[in-house]
């Protein structure tokens, strides 16, 4: 079969006897897109023979295989972002919470200052015969509180305080009676 003008509308018949494949072939070819319904033979030849070429030197596949890569990277992007999203939610910010910290802290520390005074006054009271010393009670209190000051206080970026590193300078019992 010789085609005489490859500017006229191809038939899948004619089309596969020139290039040498059956017309259920070309019929694929134009299910599937490679080949344009109603084009010329010019067309198609162009068409197919682009089509042999990308397939011959692998960029159909490259670009389905990279497709399916971008699609696989994105759902993992997305399923991180919720694992994410996830974690976040279950953390606090030490910036936010860091001066109820240190009011809870310097409550604390008041709190026991005041106990240990009023233990003392007890004693006091109660054991006036015996003769103790609220020293005793001072020095326990005094020590507890230093070394719970001498713990390093550590910022929202994670940096250490160098002012709380090894303590404070301040007696933290100070206040005791």
């Amino acid at each position: 079969m010789v085609v005489h003008d490859l500017d006229q509308p191809a038939t899948q018949d004619q089309f596969g006897q020139l290039v040498g494949i059956s017309q259920q072939a070309v019929s694929a070819l134009v299910g599937r897109g490679v080949l344009t319904e109603g084009a010329s033979f010019r067309a198609w030849l162009l068409e197919y023979t682009g089509n042999l070429r990308a397939k011959a030197s692998g960029n159909l596949r490259d670009k389905r295989l990279v497709a399916a890569r971008v699609e696989e990277a994105d759902a993992s992007a997305r399923l991180k972002h919720l694992q994410f999203s996830d974690r976040v939610s279950q953390l606090v910010e030490v910036a936010g919470i860091e001066p109820t910290l240190r009011d809870w802290a310097a409550f604390a520390q008041r709190q026991v200052i005041l106990a240990a005074a009023e233990i003392n006054a007890r004693l006091r009271e109660r054991y006036a015969s015996l003769g103790i010393e609220p020293a005793l009670v001072d020095d326990a209190i005094a020590s507890a509180l230093r070394d719970i000051a001498a713990i390093p206080a550590v910022s929202a970026d994670g940096a250490v305080d160098p002012q709380t590193q090894g303590g404070s300078n301040e007696d933290p019992a100070a206040e005791t009676v």
